[in-house]
């Protein structure tokens, strides 16, 4: 079945992966073929009955959810992990942070962020290339129900379509 690109993906329920991301300078914000760990975490998505895993390094930092890059909204702020030792610097990544979200009078924040800073967002969504953006709506026994921000950044996303 293929996927309508013009309509934004329901809310996601997610949990956090057990595996922790390797560090890896030298490969950091590179899409390689080296995705064992993703598979890894992937496995205990579906174990859970959830639909993605956020990823943490071994710092406990946040760096991504197993197929897309992380964005937290606080205090009026778009934050996404810094990709310096592990992650993908994806292409959906770039136009938010490069376009999208400029063009909703956003500046976007690269920061090492945790599991604290996840849970006192008010909204938390994904971005990958297959579904542009995603909200997120449950991990454990959190929920959001605010998506404003992905929901103007996805009219951005239509409005390049057109």
């Amino acid at each position: 079945m293929e996927r309508d690109c013009t309509k934004m993906s329901p809310a996601a329920t997610l949990t956090v992966a057990t595996i922790r991301l390797a560090a890896q300078p030298a490969l950091a914000q590179i899409k390689h073929m080296n995705r064992l760990e993703q598979v890894l975490a992937a496995q205990q998505a579906q174990a859970e009955q959830v639909d993605e895993c956020f990823l943490l390094d071994q710092a406990e930092q946040l760096v991504s959810v197993i197929a897309g890059n992380i964005f937290l909204v606080r205090a009026g702020e778009l934050l996404t992990p810094l990709l310096v030792d592990c992650g993908v610097a994806g292409t959906r990544r770039r136009m938010i942070i490069e376009k999208w979200a400029p063009a909703i009078g956003l500046q976007v924040r690269e920061a090492r962020v945790t599991l604290p800073d996840l849970q006192s967002s008010e909204e938390v969504f994904y971005s990958n290339s297959l579904q542009t953006v995603r909200p997120v709506g449950r991990l454990g026994d959190r929920y959001w129900d605010n998506h404003d921000v992905c929901d103007a950044l996805f009219r951005r996303y239509l409005e390049d379509l057109s």
